[in-house]
C-alpha cells in the first residue's frame, strides 16, 4: 500500500508537469495542485497532506467505490487529471 501511495502521488505530480518548460505555463499546475495540497496554508506539503491529497485522488478514481482501482479506472482518472489542467 505504501509503494502504491508513492506512485499515486508520483502520477499526480507528474500530470501537473507539461512536457516543455515554459516557465509560465509550468507553474500554473503546479502552484494550483500545490495550494489544494497545502490544507493548513503554511507554505510547505507534510506527509499527512500529501497522503489526504493521494486519497482524494484515489476515491476520485474508485468509481465503484471499492477500495480497490482497476487499470481502467486508473486510465481514466489519469485522462479526466488531464483534461483538467487543460
Amino acid at each position: 500500500m505504501k509503494h502504491f501511495l508513492l506512485f499515486l502521488i508520483a502520477a499526480t505530480l507528474s500530470l501537473t508537469l507539461p512536457a516543455h518548460a515554459d516557465g509560465e505555463a509550468c507553474k500554473r499546475p503546479v502552484n494550483k495542485h500545490f495550494t489544494a495540497a497545502d490544507s493548513d496554508n503554511d507554505g510547505t506539503v507534510d506527509k499527512a497532506e500529501s497522503r489526504a491529497m493521494a486519497d482524494k485522488h484515489f476515491d476520485e478514481m474508485d468509481t465503484d467505490h471499492d477500495g480497490k482501482l482497476t487499470k481502467e479506472e486508473m486510465m481514466m482518472g489519469k485522462r479526466h487529471m488531464k483534461k483538467q489542467e487543460q
